[in-house]
């Protein structure tokens, strides 16, 4: 009976450490370092393929597993657009698909392939600074780590020092997903998507330096990990809202640049 109790014991203690070891390994306890500057992933001008949908933010697994599929050896990315809620959460706009490596022998092939599929082609708008961080990428269950670690902590950057940063861009190669927030051309993003904008999105995305929105990312809701939630507000004052973004801007990007010194 002794015997038993032990190597009960032992079984649950090497469960423990398994389960421990799980977490750690895919990035329950990663340090998230939120940063400002170039992004970590350049994926601006490269060539895509991509299919939209307008949808709870769920159902782009349905495409990611599709695309991945049909070229398993090219890296995806996730453009989502709009903030759900009780309203509109399966009215969201995103975008999935994969980059093109235009210098690739394949690249004709697969942007023939896909289109066939009924992907759309394109290219990333080419963007300097963003604000961004690097998850580990080891299986889809870091994906929903990342998700319900990364937003919160984003969006508190953000607001703490008052950018303008959206939509929300991950890129996922072999080893790492990049969260990415663009700080300029975000109008671009969303002329990706097409003709479903309806009069309020288009007033909401016109992003012009001379007419700046203030555009903050509010917390994901608890109930939601495979959501992204981004609320878009107008500032009440354009001259103001413009005059602390770019102070904000130039003082991350002064600390960037003290840090790499």
């Amino acid at each position: 009976m002794l015997l038993l109790l032990l190597l009960a014991l032992v079984l649950l203690i090497a469960l423990c450490a398994t389960i421990v070891y799980a977490l750690v390994y895919f990035g329950l306890f990663d340090e998230i370092v939120v940063r400002v500057g170039s992004p970590p992933y350049l994926f601006g001008g490269q060539p895509i393929a991509y299919k939209k949908l307008k949808s709870c933010y769920s159902d782009a697994s349905a495409l990611f597993t599709e695309v991945c599929s049909i070229v398993p050896s090219l890296h995806t990315f996730g453009i989502y657009l709009d903030e759900p809620n009780d309203h509109n959460r399966n009215n969201c706009r995103f975008l999935v698909g994969v980059i093109l490596r235009a210098d690739s022998e394949d690249f004709e092939a697969n942007k023939a392939l896909l289109e066939s599929k009924g992907f759309t082609c394109g290219r990333l708008p080419d963007v300097d600074h963003v604000v961004h961080t690097v998850f580990p990428f080891r299986s889809v269950i870091s994906v929903a780590i990342a998700i319900k670690r990364v937003y919160p902590i984003i969006r508190s950057y953000i607001v703490e020092h008052n950018l303008c940063a959206h939509p929300a861009v991950e890129v996922y190669d072999q080893k790492s997903i990049y969260f990415m927030f663009p700080l300029a051309k975000q109008n671009q993003f969303y002329h990706l998507y097409g003709s479903d904008d309806n009069e309020e999105d288009s007033e909401d995305d016109n992003t012009e330096e001379d007419e700046p929105q203030e555009k903050l990312i509010d917390a994901i809701d608890d109930d939601d990990n495979e959501g992204i939630q981004m609320r878009l507000r107008s500032s009440k004052s354009k001259k103001s809202s413009n005059s602390s973004t770019s102070s904000s801007f130039e003082e991350l990007l002064a600390d960037e640049c003290h840090k790499d010194s």
